[in-house]
């Protein structure tokens, strides 16, 4: 698997015209990392914790961690899937009282950087999530794990397409260079996230039985 430092190396050759340090090559990749996981659900970025319920309130802060793709929920006390709703919108057409709804926990929605619930528990509840994390920030000799070999150009890609928007924001006309890399980039982004499909969780157990996976 190559490392971060060697990808790092492989964009400064992509963009010999840009003056950039190791540094700061370092940091694009990084940054097209953290783009990367956000839209496409990587599996080695599956991950859970466990969030309490406020009481009297009904909403909590997601982790610190959470990137997106809440894609299950359990009532850890009660040992129960809790239904997640894809947005706020279907959360309040289910509850019209909200949030003037008392009694267990039975459907989620994550809105960054919260948790919306209902019914609202008497007492806090432990709710076991299970979501896409954000990735890890890379050192230079730190390998990138969370995308197979074949496709790790994305982040070189994706890389050179950050630097030259920031280049050619705020020009008239065309930015050339941005969508010339935006579309090497938007390429690779979808071999990968076919990839993604297919490893991803639904070929795995879940996490509980029960929840619709």
């Amino acid at each position: 698997m190559p490392t971060a430092g060697e990808l790092g190396a492989k964009l400064l050759r992509k963009v010999p015209d840009v003056s950039l340090s190791d540094a700061d090559a370092l940091q694009y990749i990084n940054d097209a990392l953290v783009m990367v996981a956000g839209a496409v659900k990587l599996p080695a970025l599956e991950t859970s914790d466990t969030v309490p319920t406020a009481v009297g309130l009904a909403f909590a802060s997601l982790p610190s961690d959470y990137q997106q793709g809440l894609y299950a929920c359990n009532d850890v006390a009660a040992k129960l899937p809790v239904t997640i709703l894809g947005n706020k919108k279907l959360l309040l057409a289910e509850y019209p009282a909200f949030p003037n709804n008392a009694g267990q926990v039975q459907h989620v929605c994550a809105v960054p950087p919260f948790l919306f619930y209902q019914p609202i528990p008497a007492a806090a509840a432990d709710m076991e999530l299970f979501y896409y994390g954000l990735p890890p920030i890379k050192a230079t000799g730190d390998q990138i794990t969370e995308i197979p070999p074949h496709l790790a150009l994305v982040l070189v890609h994706g890389a050179a397409y950050l630097i030259y928007d920031d280049i050619e924001d705020g020009i008239e006309g065309p930015k050339v260079n941005t969508e010339a890399q935006y579309g090497h980039y938007a390429r690779m982004l979808e071999q990968l996230d076919a990839w993604a499909r297919r490893e991803g969780r639904s070929h795995r157990k879940p996490p509980i039985v029960g929840v619709k996976w």
